[in-house]
């Protein structure tokens, strides 16, 4: 039977040693708690022990087993690395990056290297305990790069991973040094989920600008692979909260919410409850109240805010700086409008369980949920699960992924003072039916979309969709060494007529990024000294740039999508066109794509001999995409538009003169010498003109899992280069046997 390993950096519990005895604790969180009634016999939780002294053999055998006796796998980390990697990177590098805080950021990563040793860490653990046929589903930003490690380990598993902060902006995206590593780190997942779609927009969207793998619908295609790519909110258990708000059990919290409502009956109580975190918004939230009582003095012993606290990350620098600034402001506006027996500003730099904090919500009349940023903020489904009454205001930020589901609570931008200060007035006012209408709108959705639905929804894509894709190859792909053994059982010579982008090596950024690496190099240069083989490289690359990459190997060059060749036995060049015909209409076309230039930032013009080429694969996509239809149609209406023909590509548009194919060189090929067989390879449509030219008068192979004429398929680049290793090793030896055979016979 299949398992599923949930993974995350810290377990559903805490371990101490208390006098040698080893004490586990439920931890507090909503994932913590949403999924533990999960573990069980075929459910095993993954993560760090969380125990920061050094432990001997005895207690590490005694904090394994205390694990694992409740369900969960634990690993030991080493101190150093796991601190660097926990505080340096994860919460010094991604935690204000992907909340859009940048004024944070470090001068420099070093210690990206702690990061990926965490990662390979968990990694190895995982290749002791899964199978092939289980699950694994990876949380959240620590562990970016398992997804890849646990692939490429080929353990035969489902891959799944969510990220539970927000993904930011491409542009914010773009800031990060590792960008591509951390994106083909998550991209290793078969599904991969956040908490609302305008993070998937966010992702899918760096993906194709950095990594340049093409969308799909609901996902991305990234060699030959489909990957889901899911908005999945994250909820709250929320029959448990509202359970938990009717008890009576008290405690310090309620106790001094009570007493402070028995003398000032009037007192209205504001609520909030966030970590000490600086993306938490609590200074512009203080501002706002003092803005309120400032400027409503009526409401200065009316209103309070309880503000809770707890201090987390204390030895990072800016988490100090933030909590200095908060504790100085509480001060100041305590002092400036507190008067006797009235305190504007209660102060919790302490966290309390979740029995109290949902006593304490129900008691509470307006909750201030305002982060400058936030992937979901549970707390403000916590509040209105606990108001089984129908009675309190929710405040919510904007720019919390919960402000998606929860329209009907007051939604504000906490950048702006003054709006939120309005939005505290306006709760303070709220006549008591419109509180009770929308509190029951917001209780409908939070009871609807809870933490089980959320489970179940995201395992069912992961168990009955994936296993699936990740341990079966799709019928039409085949193994670098089979298409070698067809390729060697011809007895002809071979014809190997290779695309270049895309096909023997990945696709890049910009154009000139595109030479060779000394591995292509020595992997053609063996190719061309095999007997039996002539080598073509056939791309819609410009003549002269691939002439200067390759001219030292004895190979066929053909460059301008086959408008310019050159033949290495003869040293001499053949142009399908006239080369010195003026082609008017392609400076027609540079003038329509100037003007795109000019408004769409990171496109490139590319002028070849018999064609020109916009590439927008680092502009603004959506936004370029949009547009495509119009600038089509007014390339079709300008002067000698009958000369050209249009080509879409992978976010490119090229316009070429008629005439020009690479299907001509296949015709060409196939004409020049009866006795060879082509072998064509290729990845894109303008690839398709050579499979039909050739139809079954050869071998088509194409590469990634687009549509394709191609009789075979090869996953991507890297594939091809082991088949052309492995067809060049075998070519060679079984020429070299039949040479023998023939001088023995002789």
């Amino acid at each position: 039977m299949s398992r599923l390993f949930i993974v995350s950096h810290r377990l559903p519990f805490t371990a101490s040693f208390e006098n040698d005895e080893l004490r586990l604790k439920s931890s507090m969180g909503g994932l913590a708690s949403g999924l533990l009634p999960l573990l069980g016999k075929d459910v095993c939780w993954l993560g760090w022990d969380g125990i920061h002294q050094k432990l001997n053999k005895q207690q590490r055998v005694q904090v394994q087993d205390a694990f694992r006796q409740e369900g969960c796998e634990s690993l030991r980390l080493p101190s150093r690395a796991h601190h660097a990697f926990y505080n340096e990177v994860s919460n010094g590098v991604f935690w204000p990056l992907y909340h859009n805080q940048t004024g944070h950021l470090p001068l420099t990563l070093p210690h990206w290297s702690d990061y990926q040793l965490i990662n390979r860490l968990f990694a190895e653990r995982l290749t002791q305990l899964v199978r092939p046929g289980d699950t694994v589903w990876i949380h959240d930003y620590h562990l970016q790069l398992l997804p890849k490690m646990v692939r490429d380990r080929d353990l035969g598993v489902a891959i799944s991973f969510f990220l539970h902060i927000p993904f930011p902006p491409t542009e914010i995206f773009r800031m990060l040094p590792i960008r591509e590593e951390i994106l083909e780190g998550i991209l290793g997942a078969d599904t991969i989920g956040f908490h609302t779609q305008g993070y998937v927009d966010y992702f899918k969207r760096s993906v194709e600008s950095l990594n340049f793998y093409p969308r799909v619908p609901n996902g991305l295609l990234v060699e030959g692979r489909r990957i889901e790519v899911i908005a999945a909110p994250l909820g709250i258990d929320a029959d448990r909260w509202g359970h938990l708000a009717q008890n009576q059990s008290g405690g310090p919290l309620v106790d001094s919410i009570d007493k402070m409502c028995a003398e000032n009956p009037e007192l209205q109580i504001f609520f909030s409850v966030d970590r000490l975190d600086y993306t938490k918004g609590l200074p512009r939230k203080l501002l706002a109240l003092e803005y309120l009582l400032e400027n409503y003095p009526d409401l200065r012993g009316k209103v309070t805010l309880i503000q809770i606290a707890p201090v987390s990350r204390d030895d990072v620098t800016a988490y100090k700086r933030c909590k200095m600034q908060v504790e100085q402001m509480i001060g100041f506006i305590n002092g400036k409008y507190g008067f006797p027996g009235y305190q504007p500003i209660h102060y919790f730099a302490t966290g309390f369980g979740s029995e109290e904090l949902a006593q304490a919500y129900r008691r509470a009349n307006v909750m201030l949920v305002t982060p400058l940023l936030d992937g979901m903020n549970l707390v403000a489904k916590e509040y209105v699960a606990s108001h089984m009454d129908f009675d309190g205001i929710l405040i919510l930020s904007e720019f919390a992924g919960a402000a998606d589901e929860m329209h009907d609570a007051l939604v504000v931008n906490p950048y702006d003072i003054e709006e939120t200060a309005g939005a505290m007035y306006r709760a303070f006012m709220m006549p008591s039916e419109e509180k009770r209408q929308r509190m029951k709108k917001l209780r409908e959705g939070v009871m609807k979309f809870s933490m089980k639905l959320w489970v179940q929804r995201f395992l069912g894509n992961i168990k009955e969709k994936l296993p699936l894709q990740s341990r079966f190859e799709p019928q039409h792909f085949v193994q670098s060494h089979e298409l070698a053994e067809i390729a060697v059982q011809i007895q002809k010579p071979l014809v190997l007529m290779l695309d270049y982008d895309g096909t023997l090596l990945p696709t890049v950024r910009r154009p000139e990024l595109a030479a060779p690496d000394d591995s292509l190099m020595a992997i053609l240069s063996k190719l061309c000294q095999t007997p039996g083989l002539e080598i073509h490289i056939v791309s819609g690359r410009s003549f002269e740039e691939l002439f200067l990459w390759f001219q030292s190997l004895p190979l066929y060059i053909h460059g301008d999508h086959g408008g310019v060749s050159y033949d290495p036995m003869t040293k001499s060049r053949k142009f399908l066109l006239d080369p010195d015909r003026n082609w008017s209409v392609l400076d027609e076309a540079k003038k329509i794509f100037e003007r795109y230039q000019v408004v769409h930032k990171g496109i490139l013009i590319e002028r070849k001999l018999y064609s020109i080429v916009l590439h927008y694969r680092m502009a603004e996509i959506a936004s370029i995409e949009k547009g495509l239809e119009s600038l089509t149609n007014e390339l079709l209406n300008m002067k000698g538009a009958e000369d050209i023909e249009i080509l879409n590509g992978r976010k490119n548009i090229e316009i070429r003169i008629k005439g020009i194919s690479k299907a001509a060189l296949v015709e060409r090929q196939l004409t020049r010498n009866d006795n060879a067989v082509c072998l064509v390879i290729g990845d894109d449509t303008r690839d398709q003109e050579m499979f039909h030219a050739l139809k079954d008068k050869g071998i088509s192979v194409s590469v990634g899992a687009e549509p394709s004429q191609a009789i075979y398929r090869l996953r991507d680049y890297r594939i091809v280069r082991d088949f052309l290793q492995i067809l060049e090793s075998r070519f060679y030896t079984d020429k070299r046997i039949l040479r023998r055979n023939s001088a023995v016979k002789g």
